[in-house]
């Protein structure tokens, strides 16, 4: 393994955050340098210098999408990875307690707790109508027809962790230091606080997310993750192995609906044939007064800021007529 001296103290200012920028970029570089098995043998060789509050990280998945938001460099994404895939291993099977040196032959012994087992629920909708789950955070999920929910009784201290199959709404309650994943094969959806749709599909092989509301982080095993916004979607299928982003449709809209004419129009107890004649003048549309309709009915209202469909609108309010816009025209017609 590569040379590098790192003591005790400066090891421990490292998981504490304590060191300054420049420390912290020569250990990051050094780090990223390193094969995993070098990076394996460095952390057999100090882990003696991890204290108890140094295990104890937040969730290693919410970290990494937390450094992609934040646009960290590539380097520290990378070493904060592979720290967060050891805290990964080391926090669920134990807690750590201290390290003594062993009286025979001075090597470091660790002493592990076991700690109090979490009851794990499992609830499958076998309904036909959706079902309500309240969560002990209060959160709410509600499954859908045929979907499974996994999930502990009491969430963890750091993270809380769930898994679907099937379709799901989720309304995160919002926990500014404990993230919310939902595992759906080999997808993990990470929030803080948020309302989503997942729908994970075994058959078809595929997962999509939803977001309704906040900001969504989605990441396929150990691929960069993507992050959603309100209307924007992910879709992941398992054969292709891609995840991709689905933005929302912007649909164009009828040029006559947002038109606004560059001067105002008044019209006071006017007939509704007088209107509709100023009205194709000053929007340059067709508007045609169907049969049946008198066209003496009489029209108040002014056209200042208003859309075409706006002014049909009032119209439609006043005299008992409904109207249909066209591509080029509008065709007003008796109620």
């Amino acid at each position: 393994m590569k040379e590098q001296e790192f003591n005790k103290e400066f090891l421990r200012r490292f998981t504490d955050n304590e060191l300054s920028e420049p420390e912290y970029e020569a250990l990051m570089q050094w780090l990223s340098s390193l094969s995993p098995q070098e990076q394996q043998s460095f952390l057999n060789e100090h882990i003696q210098s991890l204290t108890p509050a140094a295990l104890q990280t937040p969730s290693p998945d919410f970290e990494l999408l937390r450094d992609k938001i934040e646009q960290q460099d590539s380097s520290r994404r990378t070493v904060r990875l592979w720290l967060g895939r050891v805290a990964a291993v080391l926090i669920p099977c134990a807690i750590y307690a201290g390290v003594i040196n062993s009286q025979n032959n001075n090597q470091p012994v660790v002493r592990i707790v076991s700690s109090t087992p979490v009851r794990m629920l499992r609830v499958t909708n076998s309904g036909i109508n959706t079902k309500i789950i309240l969560l002990e955070d209060s959160s709410k999920v509600t499954l859908s027809a045929g979907a499974t929910l996994s999930y502990p009784e009491k969430f963890e201290a750091t993270k809380r962790e769930l898994s679907l199959i099937g379709k799901a709404f989720f309304d995160v309650k919002h926990e500014t230091a404990r993230s919310f994943v939902v595992s759906s094969g080999d997808v993990k959806t990470t929030v803080l606080g948020t309302s989503f749709w997942i729908n994970f599909s075994a058959e078809t092989k595929k997962t999509s997310v939803k977001v309704k509301t906040g900001k969504v982080g989605v990441q396929q095993l150990t691929e960069p993750a993507i992050f959603l916004l309100p209307g924007e979607s992910a879709l992941y299928n398992q054969i292709s192995g891609r995840l991709s982003k689905i933005r929302p449709e912007k649909h164009a809209l009828h040029p006559l609906k947002i038109a606004q004419p560059a001067t105002a129009l008044s019209f006071n107890e006017t007939s509704i044939k007088s209107v509709i004649s100023e009205l194709e003048k000053q929007y340059q549309v067709k508007i045609v007064l169907g049969t049946g309709i008198d066209p003496a009915l009489k029209l108040s209202l002014n056209t200042r800021g208003k859309s075409i469909a706006t002014v049909m609108e009032e119209i439609k309010n006043q005299v008992p007529v409904s109207y249909e816009i066209s591509a080029a025209s509008i065709h007003i017609k008796p109620q």
